[in-house]
């Protein structure tokens, strides 16, 4: 997964994109803030550190979105830009499940194994 940001901002770079430029930057950085911080030696790295990371920038985004919705701003070009790095973010996360989702799979598998009582 690291790779693969180093080679969108290679291209985004090219192809001057700025928002994916931004975006890889943005992450790379914190990828190595993160290493820093947890004491992480410098060298291969995993998928999962790059998730966290991700997951962590994806989760600030939401909140500056949060904080511009408080106050009454739901447009602009930074609401934008963040609304479209969250969404990159999503492509580089795994798929979530809604609760009504789950709920509904696990009634479907109790009814096929015909489990009647779930206490």
């Amino acid at each position: 997964m690291y790779n693969l940001l180093r080679s969108m901002l290679v291209k985004a770079q090219r192809e001057q994109n700025v928002l994916i430029k931004d975006f890889c930057r943005s992450i790379l950085s914190n990828i190595s803030e993160y290493q820093v911080e947890q004491r992480v030696e410098k060298g291969p790295y995993n998928d999962e550190t790059v998730t966290k990371v991700i997951g962590s920038y994806k989760k600030s985004l939401e909140k500056a979105l949060d904080s511009f919705r408080k106050g009454g701003k739901t447009t602009g070009e930074l609401f934008d830009q963040y609304n479209k790095e969250i969404d990159i973010c999503q492509d580089f996360l795994p798929k979530t499940i809604s609760d009504e989702d789950l709920e509904n799979q696990v009634r479907e598998k109790l009814e096929e194994s015909g489990v009647t009582d779930t206490a």
